[in-house]
């Protein structure tokens, strides 16, 4: 497994990160190449792959794309301001959870920069914390030290929107802290809205973000409910 250092939420197993992402690396089954920006330990290039996607993926975390290097993955150390550069021949983005760590001209920059060089039809899927979320607004997203503000799953509407996007499916994942996401689409495009939504029925994970006590405390509530 590829640890990120001082990183509390990237501590977990692959497999409970692998069934993380796994509802939103099926959305990209009819995308050619995809650029997932902030890859860091690369298991959402590791679920394209096993998809036949080529992904391409960029990180400002050096040590991280030594790592995904030697095991063979297209990862480059780069930013936000560098997107441009690397996202030539993608139809589709990943931005899982990048912009709580950009201050919010950095954040518009990086969907405008990625809007502008997607042609038309391209997904893009953005995740980022639910501020709404008790976990969350309580102290749970400082718990990375390179967060610098939250953005509200309205917010990423209207400025998707703004930009010329389609919002095609949004919401809050219905487990854990319940981070937030958008689905759009660079019009024109005939995709059925439908195919971009989420499934998270098949999810068995373990919720990446939850300490021991709320994993008991969860398990109880679901025992209870059952």
């Amino acid at each position: 497994m590829i640890k990120q250092n001082y990183s509390v939420f990237h501590s977990q197993q692959d497999t409970i990160m692998r069934d993380w992402h796994m509802p939103y690396a099926n959305l990209f089954g009819s995308s050619s190449k995809v650029l997932d920006i902030g890859c860091g330990n690369g298991i959402f290039l590791e679920l394209l792959s096993e998809k036949s996607i080529d992904g391409i993926g960029i990180d400002i975390d050096d040590h991280l794309v030594q790592q995904l290097r030697e095991k063979n993955f297209q990862v480059y150390h780069a930013g936000h301001l560098d997107v441009q550069r690397y996202i030539q021949g993608c139809d589709a983005v990943h931005i899982s959870h990048v912009i709580e760590h950009l201050w919010g001209d950095e954040m518009k920059k990086l969907l405008e920069d990625c809007t502008s060089a997607l042609p038309c039809g391209s997904l893009m899927v953005i995740r980022t914390p639910n501020w709404s979320n008790k976990h969350v607004l309580n102290g749970g997203f400082w718990d990375d030290y390179t967060h610098k503000r939250p953005y509200t799953l309205r917010q990423l509407q209207k400025m998707l929107v703004d930009m010329g996007l389609e919002i095609t499916a949004s919401g809050y994942e219905p487990f854990g802290w319940e981070d937030l996401y958008v689905v759009a689409r660079k019009p024109p495009h005939n995709i059925d809205f439908s195919r971009d939504t989420p499934n998270f029925s098949r999810t068995t994970m373990k919720d990446p973000h939850l300490g021991l006590k709320d994993r008991f405390r969860q398990k109880i509530k679901n025992w209870l409910l059952a």
